[in-house]
């Protein structure tokens, strides 16, 4: 057996059914060894979206996403990526050739570049490459998530090497059922509590834990944007979303000032704006349960519980008693209908990034996945009620980046075996990864691009603007969308309307095979007072 053969069946092993990158010569060993494991190796046409898509397959899966590259520009292709994996905490493998021989070209010292941006770094040989893989998929998924590399060079990848039939002996963290208990008597006498959920809630596992929770003790629960869904926002308790609306904030820091009590489950700021400094009230009991020791210095909590989430979650409500009424004056109720009436659109007005998210939020169906990219259009689909299940709605909001959506959504689609996803962009960013279009097609994958289409890179304007100066370098020439996806191989239509984008996307998601894009006509300036 292969050096190769045994990352590739490690990975396997550990659920890993897609790699994602550009084929190079350095790599040529370990993309033969993944398919001998079982593993399918997509083709991108750029490393950035090929990380995206392995994020994205790592979402849909539970698995750790693989990405696959090449020296000199496939790994620094692959920053972005990889610095996503990192701040979004998704668990991501970086598997990455090395040159050898004595001569410079494509050589710089990868590790280093990466190193701001992973959680470890290794370099696999036959002596130890088994341990190296089980170390670097343990790194990978231990919270707070992230991405690991391995560097394999050529001439290891072919290297023979025995394999053991050791396994990872490390023990599983415990609950620390001391601080649980504390944690009971104190939100025990809380009338006022809130609750809010943070990416590390949004594991299946933990969101049904949650559930357990909210229905012994309803208190009201806020979620970070990337955590929309552990409870379904049509449940009267979700009260909705917050991170990087001024205007959602303004509404919902009425009901923060006012809890004498807030239970933080898997919060990461990592997701806020800087408002979210030390956010909460300096009278109100803060209360975490997290599933890593916290550094960050972001807000205060008088009882930090560090340990696996769901049980801790479920040991709390065996503790609580059963509350038939917190908030007796309906506060809750009265902040959650605000924040509807906030992000809702007058159905006969001009047509509206809103009325894009409201026809979504009623069309949805929760069994498809909805990606959305970094921009205006985000913002406001993070405010409205679209999460009807856990990891139903993904975005990048610990990096930000741009062009995520259609990767992400790929990745998703094909780590589910082909299930519709919908893919949500502005025009700016869709035009980054135009190129992936021809992924989509190769793969054919029911995947329904939407497209924002106000020719501006809306929520920059309107920051220059905010700052006193002129418009500069926000205007987007006018393209043919429609004529782009036909010309990949997909489907598209041009919508101007609320009615024909209902229709349009009714169609869509009738679709089984193959792409569709819906290129949705709005005025300019369409996000103002909006966000």
């Amino acid at each position: 057996m292969r050096v190769a053969d045994v990352l590739a069946r490690t990975l396997a092993a550990a659920g890993v059914r897609h790699a994602f990158g550009i084929p190079g010569g350095e790599i040529l060993t370990l993309i033969d060894a993944l398919d001998g494991a079982g593993i399918r190796f997509v083709t991108a046409r750029h490393e950035t979206a090929a990380g995206l898509m392995a994020e994205g397959s790592a979402l849909a899966s539970g698995a750790p996403g693989l990405l696959a590259v090449t020296v000199g520009p496939g790994l620094t292709n692959a920053v972005n990526a990889v610095a996503n994996a990192f701040l979004d905490r998704v668990p991501l493998i970086v598997c990455s050739g090395i040159p050898e021989g004595r001569f410079t070209h494509q050589v710089l010292d990868q590790r280093a570049l990466l190193q701001p941006i992973v959680k470890a770094s290794f370099r696999a040989d036959a002596s130890n490459a088994q341990q190296v893989i089980a170390r670097a998929l343990a790194i990978a998924q231990a919270h707070p998530r992230g991405p690991v590399l391995i560097e394999l060079a050529p001439s290891t990848a072919n290297a023979p090497v025995e394999v053991s039939c050791e396994g990872d002996t490390r023990a599983a963290r415990q609950l620390d059922l001391e601080s649980l208990h504390a944690a009971a008597e104190r939100l025990a006498r809380a009338e006022r509590p809130l609750v809010l959920a943070g990416l590390e809630a949004s594991d299946p596992g933990v969101a049904d834990a949650l559930a357990q929770l909210l229905a012994r003790w309803p208190a009201p629960l806020l979620t970070t944007y990337k955590a929309k869904g552990v409870l379904s926002e049509r449940d009267p308790r979700c009260v909705g979303a917050i991170a990087l609306s001024p205007r959602a904030d303004a509404i919902v820091a009425k009901l923060i000032e006012r809890a004498d009590a807030v239970l933080l489950v898997g919060y990461d700021p990592v997701e806020m704006r800087a408002s979210y400094v030390e956010p909460f009230p300096n009278s109100a009991r803060v209360i975490e349960l997290a599933a890593a020791p916290r550094d960050h210095e972001m807000h205060r909590a008088e009882l930090t519980c560090v340990g696996p989430l769901a049980p801790a979650l479920i040991e709390l409500a065996s503790q609580l008693p059963a509350a038939s009424e917190l908030w007796p004056d309906r506060a809750p109720e009265r902040v959650r209908a605000q924040l509807r009436s906030a992000f809702s659109c007058d159905p006969g007005g001009v047509f509206s990034p809103l009325d894009i998210a409201s026809v979504l939020a009623a069309q949805l169906p929760a069994a498809i996945p909805l990606t959305i990219d970094t921009g205006a259009h985000r913002i406001l689909l993070s405010q409205a009620p679209l999460a009807q299940r856990v990891g139903q709605v993904a975005q990048s909001n610990g990096l930000c980046t741009m062009g995520y959506a259609l990767p992400s959504a790929i990745g998703m689609s094909l780590a589910g075996g082909g299930v519709p996803v919908v893919a949500a962009m502005g025009d700016g960013g869709f035009d980054m990864v135009l190129g992936e279009l021809a992924t989509l097609r190769d793969l054919a994958l029911p995947v329904t691009i939407i497209v924002f289409d106000d020719q501006s890179l809306a929520l920059i304007d309107m920051k220059q603007r905010a700052c006193g100066y002129a418009s500069r370098g926000v205007s987007l020439g006018a393209n043919d969308h429609v004529a782009l996806a036909r010309a990949f191989g997909g489907s598209g239509e041009r919508v101007t309307d609320r009615v024909g984008f209902e229709a349009a996307l009714q169609r869509a998601l009738e679709r089984t095979r193959g792409f569709g894009l819906i290129s949705c006509a709005l005025r300019p300036g369409a996000y103002e007072a909006l966000i």
